[in-house]
């Protein structure tokens, strides 16, 4: 069984998301994590809010 991590981002980063990649801990950890490319050219700015 392999353990994957995994990313939670906001609806705006949905379409700005362009790659994704395992990342090795090594002997550092007991599962791998994510690495995400994001483009932020691509935000969904209709999905932005006013911080409150």
């Amino acid at each position: 069984m392999l353990r994957g991590g995994q990313i939670h981002v906001t609806a705006a980063l949905v379409a700005a998301i362009t790659g994704y990649r395992c990342v090795d801990p090594g002997s550092s950890g007991d599962h791998y994590g994510v690495g995400v490319n994001l483009d932020l050219s691509k935000i969904g700015r209709s999905c932005l809010r006013t911080y409150t």
